[in-house]
């Protein structure tokens, strides 16, 4: 669907854009595109240590907190409906309880894991807004791109590998903000 939203030549690169993960039709923030490979694969990859590497997304709930939910995100202890496995530790922090807005930091992948993990503890997400990923912040504007300076590029590639060579400097790297219904804008650092 976010392939739609590009300009055709987007389309037709060699090679292809590929996303950094996804994000449903009901969230909206920060996707990153790359025609880079190796960043995707550093981005994604299940294998690095938690810690590493989250997804951080503001939340707001529809009930109040109970006051347990940080416990019970960090655990490694919370099972999700029809799962065998329960879900690795996770961050949750309080931005603003009395407008019931989270900060929740996911290291892994599954589907529609966060909002199951709040289901599974009695509640329900309103708003899904990602706001970063890996070393990747959206700024502070609901719908914007961030172009990345060729230092920010740098550091990207160094966090990710330090090994890397200085090839991947000099790929298109594109990081996307969609929000759902709404229009968007892209820009490259090269």
């Amino acid at each position: 669907m976010i392939y739609d939203l590009l300009p055709a030549s987007f389309l037709r690169r060699n090679p292809l854009l590929v996303s950094a993960g996804r994000l449903d039709k009901w969230a909206s923030g920060l996707l990153v595109l790359s025609q880079d490979g190796d960043i995707i694969q550093r981005l994604t990859s299940p294998k690095r240590k938690a810690g590493s590497l989250g997804k951080v997304y503001e939340v707001q709930l529809q009930q109040p907190l109970t006051g347990q939910e940080e416990v019970a995100f960090a655990s490694g202890e919370l099972m999700l409906r029809s799962e065998t496995l329960p879900c690795k530790p996770a961050g949750f922090e309080v931005i603003d309880a009395e407008n019931r807005l989270v900060r929740i930091t996911l290291y892994e992948g599954r589907y529609h894991q966060l909002r199951r993990m709040l289901a599974a503890l009695g509640n329900r997400a309103v708003t899904i807004h990602r706001v970063q990923t890996g070393p990747l912040r959206l700024g502070e504007l609901p719908v914007r791109s961030e172009s990345m300076d060729p230092f920010a590029t740098q550091t990207l590639v160094h966090f990710l590998s330090p090994n890397l060579s200085l090839s991947l400097f000099l790929s298109p790297l594109i990081s996307l903000c969609i929000a759902a219904g709404l229009s968007f804008n892209f820009t490259t650092c090269f």
